[in-house]
């Protein structure tokens, strides 16, 4: 019974570096999409955590703080809050351009696999 289970464990071992043999050389992504999706949304979860624990909105709080000192302070975080949005949009869009490309190379991946298959017909 034990090496019955060892036979199965070395073949899905096995079964599974095909598979990801199978991905690198057909060029699937899948595994690395994953990961970057995960990463976005941990991102995404620290930065509506970050969000949220202020709580207030920049015009309220500008009215409740009366000081010079305090405005001044005020400013400082609204300064670093649109610093922050101003990276997240940066970061976006350079998201936007690398998988606009990695797109269009599987297209034209796809496209010359599809010509060589009606070429061998």
């Amino acid at each position: 019974m034990e090496i019955a289970k060892a036979q199965v464990q070395l073949d899905s071992d096995q079964l599974e570096d095909a598979q990801q043999e199978l991905a690198r050389i057909s060029g699937d992504n899948r595994a690395q999409i994953q990961r970057e999706h995960a990463a976005r949304e941990d991102d995404m979860r620290k930065y509506e955590g970050e969000a949220h624990t202020s709580g207030q909105v920049a015009i309220v709080v500008a009215d409740r703080i009366g000081t010079l000192a305090g405005r001044v302070g005020a400013w400082s975080r609204q300064r670093t809050r649109y610093q922050l949005l101003q990276q997240a949009i940066g970061k976006a869009q350079t998201d936007i351009i690398q998988l606009t490309e990695d797109h269009n190379t599987l297209e034209t991946d796809a496209d010359k696999g599809a010509g060589s298959a009606d070429t061998q017909d």
